[in-house]
């Protein structure tokens, strides 16, 4: 009965004792608990306190930012008053400018309407005017024109005249003396190698020369057929002394002519071909023999 009390003693005891370290191990892990508990309340703590000072400067933008609201809202508000009073006014000044010009346009075109018609009438009378001194002058200036012509025609036709005398008083005295140097040759024995040609050579100038001023005149010119005869008769006498001067006017030229040419383009002319159109000295032969070559002028095509 003993061993039972004592046995149910130490159980109990056994078991009042493991109760207790039981007890103090819970205690112990409840203890450890609150610290790691109180360490997360520190820390939520110090995250809290970021966050309200955070909150607080978020706070004061917010603050900010709506005072620039209220002032961005009052400024528009202003603007649009100013707008609308800056419309209100423009409106009134440009009605008042569209009347304005509305009346200067309506006196500028009566304005305008008798300008016109007055610089209408002015043109009219000066065109007419022209009209008239164009008419008047023209009729002077035609009158001055047949006068002016005809004086210049008179004027040409005595100078051709005079030209016409002055050459047949050459002609004469060129014919006196080829008859004084015929009459010399049949009185004389000169050498027909030593024959001095100068006069008959001065002779076939001048009756080239005078040939062609012929075929430009008119075939009315007083006096031109007087010349023209006594030009035959020079010839004449000229062949009958031995001399002959070559005809070259008008006719094609060729290269292997003894000449000297100077050339000139003539669009008339077929390409190739060449005319002499002007004799400036003649070529003279004196008993078939040349003893002046001739000066010409070929015209030729392109």
């Amino acid at each position: 009965m003993r061993k039972i009390l004592l046995t149910i003693t130490a159980i109990g005891i056994f078991s009042v004792a493991l109760f207790a370290q039981a007890k103090t191990d819970t205690i112990q892990q409840l203890q450890n608990s609150i610290e790691k508990l109180e360490a997360s309340n520190k820390s939520l703590a110090n995250q809290l306190n970021t966050a309200n000072v955070i909150i607080q400067k978020i706070d004061k933008r917010l603050s900010a930012t709506t005072d620039s609201l209220n002032i961005l809202k009052d400024n528009l508000a202003n603007t649009n008053s100013n707008l609308q009073t800056i419309a209100d006014n423009l409106g009134v000044k440009i009605q008042e400018t569209s009347d304005k010009a509305s009346a200067d346009l309506s006196t500028l075109s009566k304005t305008v309407s008798k300008n016109t018609l007055y610089w209408i009438i002015a043109v009219l009378f000066i065109a007419l005017l022209s009209v008239l001194l164009f008419g008047w002058l023209k009729k002077q200036l035609g009158k001055e024109k047949t006068g002016l012509s005809d004086q210049i025609k008179k004027t040409s036709d005595s100078l051709r005249e005079e030209q016409l005398k002055l050459d047949g008083q050459l002609i004469k005295l060129l014919d006196t003396q080829m008859q004084l140097m015929n009459e010399e040759k049949q009185t004389s024995l000169v050498k027909v190698e030593d024959v001095d040609h100068s006069l008959a050579l001065k002779v076939a100038d001048e009756i080239i020369r005078i040939q062609q001023n012929i075929n430009n005149m008119d075939a009315e010119t007083r006096g031109l057929k007087q010349l023209a005869a006594s030009v035959k008769r020079i010839q004449a006498n000229f062949e009958g002394n031995g001399y002959e001067i070559v005809d070259m006017l008008n006719k094609p030229y060729d290269a292997g002519m003894k000449v000297t040419a100077n050339f000139k383009p003539d669009e008339n002319l077929k390409p190739d071909e060449q005319i002499i159109t002007r004799i400036i000295k003649p070529q003279v032969n004196f008993k078939g023999v040349m003893i002046q070559s001739a000066q010409i002028e070929v015209s030729q095509g392109e």
